[in-house]
């Protein structure tokens, strides 16, 4: 998780998968890049993934 979380800091977007919300570390990443101003997107909406 240290080294994902590492690898987050290079990122601008994080795009979530289906079920995310029942995975503490994807919980953890897209709280992260909320809170750090990043763009998060969902696999379920195609007009913000385009």
């Amino acid at each position: 998780m240290r080294l994902d979380i590492d690898a987050l800091m290079d990122c601008d977007t994080v795009a979530t998968l289906p079920g995310w919300a029942h995975s503490k570390g994807a919980r953890l990443e897209v709280l992260i890049a909320d809170r750090l101003g990043m763009t998060v997107v969902n696999d379920q909406d195609p007009v913000s993934m385009g």
